[in-house]
Formats: C-alpha cells, sequence, structure tokens
C-alpha cells in the first residue's frame, strides 16, 4: 500500500499545525506491547503524522505515556510531536474525578515525568465534575500555561453547557479557554442520549450544531464506533459481543451499515476507511480530526489512507441521510 502524507490543519485559537488523522495510544504497552508501538508510531510518522493521544489512566502504571515518552526520547523527536493527554480523573476502577486544583496541578507534574517532556501541547481534561466551579479549572489550566507547563486546554466528554460556560468565563477575564473538545463521533449514532453525568459524551445533532455555532474544534474518538461496522461485515452479529450491541445496534445503525456497502462497493474503499473519510470531511463548520487506535501496523496503514480518500457532496448526503435525524 501506498504512503500518503497526511493533510494538515491548523487548529483555531492555537499556533499547533496537526496531521489530518491523530494516533491514539491507548493500547500501547498494553494491548501492544513496547516494540509494536515503536512500530506503529514509526509508520505513523513515516506518513507525515505527527498527533498523538494518550491519557493518564490508558494502561496500568500509566503505561500508555510512559511508552510515548520512551519513544521520543529514542527518537529525539519531541518538538516535532504534537502530545496531547488527559489528567483528571485517577487509575480505576473506579475512576474517581479529579478536577480540583491541587489534584489538577500533582496530575499534570506527573504526566509531564512520565512522558519525558518539560511541556503538554495539548492537555485534555478527560471528564467533567460539575460540583467544581468552571472558574477554578479554567484558572488552573491558565496558571500551568504561565509556567509552560502546558500550552492549550481541551475537555473531553463535557457537555455543551459547561464549555459554554467555562468559555464565556474565560473570554470575560482575557484567559484562555479551551481550543479543543474530544467526544465519540462516528457514523453510528449511539443508543443512549447524551447525559452530561457521564463519561461518553456523542456527536448527537444538538452537539453538532453547538460546535457549528461556537466553531470550537473537534478531536472524535471511536471514529469506526470501536469496529462496529468492520466486526458486523467480517463476523456478523455474532461477532459484536455484549457491549458493542448494547451501545450500537439498531435499525438506525444497521441501515448505515447498507449505505457504507454500497459505497464500497462502488468506489472500492474499504467500510473502514469510508468511515473515517467521513470524519476527516467534517471541515465545514468546524475543524475534526479522527483519533484512531490500532492493534498493528496493517490496520494502521489501511486507516492512515482513509485521509485521502475522496467523498464528495452526493456520498457525503448519502451517508448523512442515515446519521442525523
Amino acid at each position: 500500500m501506498n504512503k500518503v502524507s497526511m493533510k494538515p490543519y491548523v487548529l483555531p485559537g492555537t499556533e499547533l499545525t496537526v496531521s489530518g488523522i491523530s494516533l491514539g495510544a491507548s493500547s500501547f504497552g498494553s494491548e501492544v506491547d513496547a516494540e509494536g508501538s515503536f512500530r506503529q508510531l514509526d509508520e505513523y510518522v513515516a506518513h507525515g503524522g505527527n498527533f498523538l493521544d494518550t491519557a493518564r489512566t490508558y494502561g496500568q502504571g500509566h503505561i500508555s505515556e510512559r511508552t510515548l515518552g520512551d519513544w521520543m526520547a529514542e527518537r529525539g523527536n519531541r518538538n516535532e510531536i504534537v502530545l496531547a493527554t488527559k489528567g483528571g480523573q485517577e487509575l480505576g476502577p473506579p475512576y474517581v474525578r479529579t478536577l480540583r486544583y491541587k489534584q489538577l496541578s500533582r496530575q499534570i507534574d506527573e504526566s509531564l515525568n512520565h512522558l519525558r517532556t518539560d511541556y503538554i501541547d495539548l492537555y485534555y481534561l478527560h471528564v467533567d465534575d460539575r460540583s467544581v466551579p468552571v472558574e477554578e479549572i479554567i484558572d488552573l489550566l491558565n496558571d500551568k500555561v504561565q509556567e509552560g507547563k502546558i500550552r492549550y486546554a481541551g475537555c473531553s466528554n463535557w457537555g455543551a453547557d459547561r464549555t459554554d460556560e467555562a468559555n464565556a468565563y474565560a473570554a470575560r477575564t482575557g484567559q484562555a479557554g479551551f481550543v479543543v473538545s474530544e467526544i465519540e463521533y462516528s457514523l453510528a449514532a449511539v443508543n443512549h442520549p447524551n447525559d452530561p453525568g457521564t463519561n461518553n459524551i456523542w456527536m448527537d445533532g444538538a452537539m453538532r450544531e453547538f460546535h457549528r455555532r461556537t466553531g470550537l474544534s473537534v478531536c472524535a474518538y471511536s471514529p469506526q464506533a470501536r469496529g462496529f461496522f468492520t466486526k458486523l461485515v467480517e463476523l456478523g452479529e455474532a461477532g459484536i459481543g455484549d457491549s458493542m450491541h448494547k451501545q450500537y445496534y439498531s435499525p438506525r445503525n444497521l441501515d448505515m451499515l447498507e449505505r457504507l456497502r454500497k459505497l464500497s462497493a462502488e468506489s472500492g474503499y474499504s467500510v473502514p476507511m469510508l468511515a473515517i473519510a467521513y470524519i476527516c470531511h467534517q471541515q465545514r463548520d468546524f475543524v475534526t480530526i479522527p483519533v484512531i487506535s490500532c492493534l498493528n501496523t496493517e490496520q494502521l496503514r489501511e486507516c492512515l489512507m482513509a485521509d485521502s480518500v475522496e467523498l464528495d457532496a452526493g456520498m457525503l448526503a448519502y451517508l448523512e441521510e442515515g446519521r442525523y435525524e
């Protein structure tokens, strides 16, 4: 498979130029050993990738952050990487939320140590805790910017109302707000409504309108709906497991699968490539970067090719007829 050089995007409100697909490191050091993780990271960079996504809670002992830190130190390429990690909760279960000033300060220092770096380009709050005032959170993040420990801040799995409240406070006080929101976004509709009290917020119609209104950038995790469509194609309903069945199995998503199969047959692109390419094409109203996670370099190469897939207006409209009500 030919190598491609991914399209670059400047995240609005920042000086960060990122590749059109971000590589998620959730499995690095755990499901994927250090050697396999290094191979994927090298392959990703060879395709023009520079945007890495991890979190302090990925893997026991913060192994994902540590694996990225070891790789960057061995390759000597820290300044070529846009590095994102997440804090705001402790390892679990249960995943205790820790958004108070002293807790977050300690976690940022720990992540810097795990990642073997002096600064984090994009620091997300992994979850929200509505008992903590947004004023305290924004003040803390701006203090860390002033200290040079983080460059920009983002939120992950936050409701639109709290994101709005936090950025409004930042604007009123002349401080920096959230520049990116990381939420679940794929062609599959999730079988539960968004609940700000949960740890999982997905791109439904209301969230899409929020991002259109504000222009806030999105990093889209699970752009393949955890492999839902691919597993149905390859294994059938019996192959998707109880958790995935509960989250995604529905007439609406089965219709989307048929749409993907039809476009795949007509275009020659695989179903995984089309699913990721759809997210890559969501640049009309706000920058959207899919965050992919792979178990090997073969999967990675196929996913990265999605950045060069061309979906015309008719193809996008056909998919969105099934995506949004």
